[in-house]
C-alpha cells in the first residue's frame, strides 16, 4: 500500500512506479497501472485504507491539512446479501461447456444449503462468506453427502440481482451464470 502525503488542494494520486525499480529488473516487483485521483479536491495529508464497519471491505480514511479525520465506507456492490438468498433455488450454468448445478440457499435444519449436480449428486453447502473485496462466497466439502463439513470446493459470486448472480468455481476457475427459479 502506498501512503502518499500531499500539501495544498492537490488530489490524492496514486503513483505508478515505486523508486525507480522496473518491474522488468526484479520478477518480484509488482506492476502497476496508470496513476488514478484518488480524492477529488480534498486538502489531504495522509490517508490508509482500513475496514472501519466490519464489512469485511476496506474503507477509506484521511487526515486534511487542518486537522480534520474524514472516511468513506466502500459500496457494497453486490445488490443483495445472503440473508436475502434464504430459501431460494437457482440453475447454475457454466460459461465455457453449458455443465449445470442446481443451488438451493437455507435448506438444511441449520444448514447453508445444498447444490445437486446434473447427475443428481448432492453437495452440502457448508459456509457463506464475504471477501475483504466484498464478494461473497459458498463452498462445499466437494465429495457428495450431506453429512460433510469441510469447505474445499470454492464458489464466488460476483454479482446478485433479484434474478441472477455471476460468479466463478474456484476449484477449476470457471465462470458461472446463476437465473432464479421462481417457485
Amino acid at each position: 500500500m502506498i501512503r502518499t502525503v500531499v500539501s495544498g488542494l492537490a488530489s490524492v494520486v496514486l503513483l505508478g512506479a515505486v523508486s525507480g525499480v522496473s518491474a522488468s529488473e526484479d520478477k518480484t516487483q509488482p506492476v502497476f497501472g496508470e496513476a488514478q485521483v484518488l480524492l477529488e479536491g480534498e486538502n489531504v495529508r495522509q490517508f490508509d485504507l482500513k475496514d472501519l464497519n466490519g464489512d469485511y471491505r476496506v474503507d477509506l480514511i484521511w487526515l486534511e491539512g487542518a486537522g480534520d479525520v474524514k472516511y468513506r465506507l466502500q459500496e457494497n456492490r453486490v445488490l443483495q446479501n445472503f440473508e436475502d438468498l434464504e430459501g431460494t433455488r437457482w440453475k447454475m450454468v457454466y460459461t465455457n461447456n453449458n455443465r449445470y448445478k442446481w443451488v438451493t440457499f437455507n435448506t438444511t435444519e441449520g444448514g447453508k444449503g445444498i447444490i445437486e449436480t446434473e447427475n443428481n449428486d448432492l453437495y452440502n453447502i457448508v459456509n457463506h462468506d464475504v471477501t475483504e473485496n466484498g464478494e461473497h462466497t459458498f463452498c462445499t466439502y466437494g465429495f457428495s453427502g450431506l453429512h460433510r463439513t469441510e469447505c474445499r470446493i470454492k464458489y464466488t459470486i460476483h454479482t446478485i440481482t433479484n434474478n441472477t448472480m455471476t460468479g466463478t468455481d474456484l476449484s477449476n476457475n470457471e465462470p458461472w451464470t446463476a437465473s432464479k427459479i421462481l417457485n
